[in-house]
């Protein structure tokens, strides 16, 4: 099962039907498995880190896209130990994500 979603989503981000952002959020999230603060994100993104998050626009739109990939039943959670996001393809994950759906 993980082998075919993660083959699904290299499909989207080939064929376009993903923004750039979301693209970025994807391939950042991937290439951090322990995951990324929201700062962080913020920051390899736009290119600085935000004094306040509440305040920070572009934190805004990182966290849409974020909500996109996630109806796309892209595995993105939140980490438990820090705040931020990681991706988790294991089938219990998964599985959590689809029944808070």
């Amino acid at each position: 099962m993980t082998t075919v979603i993660y083959e699904k989503l290299l499909f989207e981000l080939a064929s376009g039907e993903m923004t750039q952002l979301q693209r970025d959020v994807y391939n950042l999230l991937k290439q951090n498995p322990d995951g990324l603060s929201r700062q962080e994100l913020v920051l390899k993104i736009y290119g600085y880190r935000p004094i306040r998050l509440e305040a920070c626009a572009d934190d805004r739109k990182i966290r849409k896209a974020i909500e996109r990939l996630r109806q796309r039943l892209f595995p993105i959670v939140s980490t438990s130990s820090r705040p931020g996001y990681r991706l988790d393809f294991s089938r219990q994950a998964v599985a959590k994500m689809l029944g808070e759906l």
